[in-house]
């Protein structure tokens, strides 16, 4: 069951984020908790090719943003 949603949202950042790779891991080393990165990487992102974890010139989302990324989704992953 995990990995069908990993893999319908590994699918979502894939075409949602025009990505030309991902990189899935579960890393737990300050979060004890288990958890999943599902992260897009392509070489024209700022941190290319260095983590995004200790890229710097990190920026958020405009709550427009938010609302469109979360409304595609919630229609891409069937949970409107």
């Amino acid at each position: 069951e995990v990995m069908g949603a990993v893999r319908k949202v590994s699918e979502f950042v894939e075409s949602h984020f025009a990505q030309e790779k991902l990189n899935i891991g579960c890393i737990g080393n300050i979060v004890r908790q288990m958890h999943i990165h599902v992260v897009g990487r392509s070489p024209g992102d700022p941190a290319w090719p260095g983590t995004v974890w200790a890229f710097d010139g990190k920026q958020s989302y405009t709550p427009e943003e938010v609302d469109e990324i979360r409304d595609a989704a919630l229609g891409a992953l069937d949970l409107e």
